[in-house]
């Protein structure tokens, strides 16, 4: 318990400023200022370590850039989780967001093994998550993982990103956060951010993107994304925010993560 009060005071500082006057002050007091619930965070950090102790073989079908990396077709679920699981300081970062913001619904494309899932459903009891996870195996182990903590606020979509969007799996819906967590091209960011723009956006929302300094194409993706007009985009180095609709200056910040 002494590890989680030393690191409670210390998220005020997840969010500094490369440059004074840098951060729009509404955004900067509200984040700054909203606590979280010890437990919920307590909850999301134990099956973050599951995860990473977990020797269980999958088989993988890979999409995109990113799942590429670890190579073997047969991979165990803590190799996943530490190439691809959210750290433990984003998972903190995400419930502050989600409590700061009052978000009730959330879209993850690209799960993995569902670290920020995870902390994403622990964060509210009022929120719904959807995620998309293209890799059978990995898909099915989220599910299980889910039904065994009895977790109701996720419902996993296995697809990959095109075919989901192509079949209108998601409806109509709408969120107020989405995190886009897969593919890591920049091609396809640029087509995935003008589609849920359009058609899955609520008013207002943050879409959260992974990895904007993965290569050169995702960063010149996100350098496409910036000339958006009216939105305040946060570039954190491993991954950037984006406000659509909120009362936030606007602009494209640079921020320390802590």
């Amino acid at each position: 318990m002494k590890h989680y009060k030393r690191l409670f005071p210390n998220i005020s500082y997840f969010f500094k400023q490369k440059h004074n006057n840098i951060l729009p002050d509404t955004f900067n007091s509200y984040i700054l200022n909203k606590n979280i619930k010890v437990d919920n965070f307590i909850l999301g950090n134990k099956y973050r370590n599951e995860v990473l102790s977990d020797n269980t073989e999958i088989k993988i079908k890979d999409f995109g850039a990113g799942s590429q990396k670890l190579g073997k077709e047969t991979r165990k679920i803590k190799n996943i989780a530490k190439i691809s699981g959210s750290k433990l300081n984003f998972g903190l970062f995400i419930q502050k967001l989600i409590k700061t913001f009052e978000i009730k619904s959330a879209l993850e494309m690209g799960t993995s093994v569902g670290i920020a899932t995870i902390f994403m459903s622990y964060a509210s009891e009022n929120i719904q998550i959807d995620g998309i996870e293209a890799c059978p195996e990995t898909a099915n182990y989220l599910k299980s993982k889910i039904k065994e903590r009895n977790i109701k606020n996720i419902n996993i979509y296995n697809n990959d990103f095109d075919s989901v969007f192509e079949n209108q799996e998601l409806n109509n819906k709408t969120y107020d956060l989405i995190y886009i967590d897969g593919n890591h091209r920049g091609e396809y960011l640029l087509k995935y951010f003008k589609i849920l723009k359009e058609k899955h956006c609520s008013t207002p929302c943050i879409i959260i993107v992974d990895d904007i300094n993965w290569s050169n194409d995702m960063f010149e993706a996100w350098r496409e994304l910036t000339k958006t007009k009216n939105a305040t985009f946060l570039n954190f180095y491993r991954f950037g925010v984006i406000f659509l609709g909120h009362n936030l200056k606007h602009g494209v910040f640079n921020v320390k993560f802590v």
